[in-house]
């Protein structure tokens, strides 16, 4: 049976019904290629599914040395973006994927391009796909810029264009965050209509405890971040409502909880790793000492924690 086919052919939303067990059957043992980026992203389409949420597809880039440039892209904004930027992201499921296996999964997928993220609403059936962002802007080079400044000036001024060159730095990376948190919480949230259709379809299904929780916190009290993602629907849709202090307290409380699931987690699809200048460090990997001699590299401060979307391990594993 050509299941990949079947599943384009039904849709990812009403294919949803088939797993996991189509999945433990279509990919038993070890898949790798795109048959293990199908997995994941069917693991994610399924989990978005049940949880009524959209489906923020990452897309990890072919070509390697794109890799390491939206990576860094990503990891800009997800781990320095402020809580207006991160807070949809409890509203939706993240998943880090290759266009390949969203082309197996969803037939409307662009077919020539590879956008920076995705939008899939997969409560129903068909399910549908959109551009989230399509792509980051390149960071003017402060380096290169600075550079001529720093020759006239000398080494007695070094630290001073050592500052200077950090400032710039940092504005470049903050407009980038700036843009994608834009884009990003326009995919997201940008519909209140569907906003507040996925708040009402939720409380429906919330059991009588989850349904205190939520009365907790719209009504002032905090919650654990497990809690806050079950209920982010209908908690963003308050806080779009409420306006004020009230729209600050629980677009804070999101924040914190999109932070704990996707910047101190993997997210599916990827990793997280850092570097300095001087090599990478994968997390949760043990390093075998690679690297290039230090203070021939320089990242900036806000680019050394970033998504790894590598297949293989630096360390050779």
């Amino acid at each position: 049976m050509n299941r990949r086919g079947m599943l384009k052919g039904l849709g990812a939303a009403a294919a949803a019904g088939l797993w996991p067990g189509w999945l433990s059957e279509a990919f038993a043992g070890q898949p790798c290629g795109v048959l293990r980026g199908t997995a994941t992203l069917g693991a994610a389409i399924q989990r978005a599914h049940q949880a009524l949420k959209p489906l923020l597809v990452l897309v990890i880039p072919a070509e390697e040395g794109a890799k390491w440039e939206r990576g860094r892209h990503f990891g800009e904004w997800l781990n320095f973006g402020s809580d207006r930027d991160l807070a949809p992201l409890a509203c939706a499921e993240l998943v880090c994927s290759e266009m390949a296996a969203v082309r197996q999964l969803f037939p409307s997928a662009p077919a020539g391009a590879e956008p920076a993220a995705l939008i899939a609403q997969v409560d129903r059936a068909p399910a549908r796909l959109g551009v989230a962002l399509d792509a980051f802007n390149a960071h003017p080079d402060a380096l290169r810029v600075m550079a001529p400044l720093a020759e006239e000036a000398g080494a007695r001024e070094w630290l001073e264009f050592r500052a200077k060159l950090k400032e710039q730095e940092g504005a470049n990376v903050e407009t980038c965050i700036d843009r994608t948190g834009a884009a990003i919480r326009d995919a997201i949230l940008g519909d209140a209509g569907a906003l507040q259709r996925r708040a009402d379809e939720r409380w429906e299904r919330l059991a009588a405890g989850d349904r205190e929780v939520t009365r907790r916190i719209l009504g002032g009290g905090d919650g654990a971040p497990r809690d806050v993602v079950a209920v982010a629907p209908l908690l963003a849709a308050a806080a779009a409502q409420r306006g004020g202090a009230e729209e600050q307290r629980l677009t804070r409380l999101l924040a914190e909880a999109a932070r704990v699931q996707y910047c101190t987690q993997r997210i599916p699809g990827s990793k997280w790793a850092q570097s300095s200048g001087c090599g990478e460090i994968v997390e949760g990997e043990e390093s075998r000492g690679i690297g290039i001699l230090c203070g021939m590299g320089h990242v900036p401060d806000k680019s050394r924690r970033f998504l790894y979307f590598f297949v293989r391990s630096p360390y050779g594993g």
